[in-house]
């Protein structure tokens, strides 16, 4: 099995269609829509990682730091990894 390895960066068009993808049942089932201007503009503000398996990237996820504090925002893995 292929090693599985995190990098610093993002792949935008990766992460949004992940994101999109693997929320799409939770914004149909409250009525809202997808902005991808939005989330390009919330990535913004966060630390963003890629996850591989071997050279396929098969995720993403972002983390915001405070003073004592650090939060996982987001963290997406396509179902079929």
């Amino acid at each position: 099995m292929p090693k599985t390895t995190i990098k610093k960066g993002l792949n935008k068009t990766f992460t949004e269609q992940l994101t999109r993808e693997n929320m799409q049942s939770y914004y149909t089932a409250r009525g809202l829509s997808w902005d991808a201007e939005v989330f390009f503009d919330r990535l913004k503000t966060y630390e963003n990682f890629q996850v591989f398996r071997g050279k396929m990237q098969i995720g993403s996820f972002s983390l915001s730091f405070f003073e004592d504090l650090c939060l996982i925002r987001d963290l997406q893995i396509q179902h079929s990894a």
